[in-house]
């Protein structure tokens, strides 16, 4: 059985929140798109982490208003690895 490493880092939700807020989107605005509370998304901005769902709905938000920070946030934590970085034949 082959086994591909998992990065276990957690993401950085206040940096994430953070650049969306530089370019012009606000907590209850990113509140407003997951259908949660203003206070729950600054909980994660905070420390907490959002559902699933949540952070997919914010990172699609980062995506669309800085494509560049988005790629570059969402290159560490790419899971997809080749055959030859595991030193494995798979």
């Amino acid at each position: 059985m082959t086994t591909v490493p998992v990065l276990k880092t957690r993401r950085d939700w206040f940096w994430v929140l953070r650049t969306l807020m530089k370019h012009g989107v606000s907590l209850g605005e990113v509140g407003r798109a997951t259908g949660r509370s203003t206070g729950a998304v600054a909980n994660w901005q905070n420390g907490g982490e959002p559902k699933e769902s949540d952070g997919r709905i914010v990172l699609a938000l980062l995506a669309k208003v800085s494509p560049a920070e988005y790629r570059a946030h969402q290159a560490a934590f790419d899971i997809r690895v080749s055959a030859a970085e595991t030193g494995k034949v798979l």
